[in-house]
């Protein structure tokens, strides 16, 4: 006999959202069955009706499903969304950027802020394969800091600029000092920075209750100085690159 499960509600702002992300492509695996978790159940499903629809097992369903609930009974304050830069060579977190919107601005500030903590050298930087991080501006300030002396083109019309594609192929040049490294699309977890942000989730902003985005801001700024100075290292890749199925 099936257990009561958790009600869910959402705002229409916040369906809005679980939609786009349970279609997406460009979000990973886990997140839009997370998203179609919450829909369905929204809709009246049962945990086990989910679990036949979405394929993943009962006591995931339903954890997911009394997490969003707890979620929600939370009173919000407001969020902070943060820009980490993981220097692999140390362990450490560089210039950390807190924004409440994630721009393309944003991400060029970022960018920036990260390439400015030493102009002049090499950076090999790996990344979501989002749309922002292969910007107009992105470009213009990549092709500015390495000297790049040829025609840009412009943009949705020729040349580098044109689309998407044709941005990305020159940021992902191995011969430019700066090139950047996306990640397949559902293969974030391979960017090191997500080990790190899960450390954060556990110390941080999973733990404690924050009263004010400040209050936030202001523990997430000494967690990071704190973990740079005492508990940063260089993470050991364990997976040898065998295939875990077919």
């Amino acid at each position: 006999m099936p257990g009561k499960a958790a009600k869910i509600v959402f705002t229409e702002k916040q369906q809005a959202v679980l939609l786009e992300f349970s279609t997406s492509r460009s979000v990973s695996t886990a997140l839009a069955q997370r998203s179609k978790i919450i829909l369905l159940a929204f809709g009246g499903l049962n945990n086990e009706q989910i679990e036949a629809q979405i394929g993943l097992g009962h006591d995931r369903v339903g954890a997911w499903r009394r997490r969003w609930q707890r979620e929600y009974e939370n009173k919000r304050h407001g969020t902070i969304g943060l820009f980490g830069n993981f220097h692999v060579a140390t362990g450490q977190i560089w210039c950390p950027l807190l924004l409440e919107t994630r721009t393309k601005e944003d991400t060029l500030e970022n960018l920036g802020n990260a390439i400015g903590q030493d102009p002049m050298a090499s950076f090999r930087l790996v990344m979501d394969n989002l749309t922002t991080h292969a910007s107009e501006s992105i470009v213009r300030y990549v092709a500015a800091s390495i000297g790049f002396e040829g025609e840009l083109g412009k943009k949705g019309v020729r040349g580098i600029l044109q689309s998407v594609k044709t941005r990305v192929a020159f940021l992902t040049d191995p011969t430019h000092r700066i090139q950047f490294i996306f990640t397949p699309r559902h293969c974030s977890w391979v960017n090191q920075i997500e080990m790190w942000f899960s450390t954060l989730q556990r110390k941080v902003t999973a733990a404690i209750s924050y009263t004010s985005v400040d209050h936030l801001t202001e523990r997430i700024e000494s967690f990071i100085e704190y973990y740079n100075a005492a508990y940063a290292k260089v993470y050991n890749w364990t997976y040898t690159g065998r295939v875990l199925s077919e």
